[in-house]
């Protein structure tokens, strides 16, 4: 786990990505929040759990998520939580990276937990702040949200 955090904050530090990749200050905020979000994780389903689950971040592959449902070996049952125990390396830091980017695009804040379901809030989307609110309407700014929403949700 150590050398995965080692080259996250490499690459974030590098930013080889150009200045639209996250940085340090992305990266801690993502894992700090990552380790709030894990430190319950045999009681309850976590919003980090279903967001992996939601956008297939680590375990899961459609394949063996499908087998594993026709045998009933449900991934966020107890039984799928302890086997999450061997990929929790992984897990780790295949969504910092994740919710790092997340937080740089500003789109973390738009998910939810609302119960044991994640819901997405478009308005809370930092990229269609000026869209959701109708704040200088015709700009190219404006203009740049409204198509991305579009294209994100058709």
């Amino acid at each position: 786990m150590m050398e995965g955090v080692w080259k996250n904050a490499s690459r974030a530090g590098l930013k080889p990505l150009g200045p639209n990749q996250f940085g340090i200050k992305e990266l801690r905020t993502a894992c700090n929040w990552l380790l709030g979000d894990t430190k319950d994780h045999f009681k309850i389903v976590s919003l980090g759990e279903l967001m992996n689950e939601w956008y297939g971040i680590n375990d899961m592959d459609i394949s063996s998520f499908a087998r594993r449902l026709k045998e009933g070996q449900y991934p966020l049952t107890f039984a799928g939580k302890a086997m999450w125990l061997t990929s929790a390396p992984d897990y780790f830091n295949r969504m910092s990276i994740f919710l790092a980017q997340m937080i740089k695009d500003g789109c973390f804040e738009a998910h939810e937990l609302d119960g044991v379901r994640m819901k997405y809030n478009w308005k809370k989307d930092k990229r269609f702040n000026l869209f959701a609110n109708g704040i200088n309407k015709g700009s190219e700014e404006y203009n740049k949200q409204k198509a991305l929403y579009h294209t994100m949700m058709a």
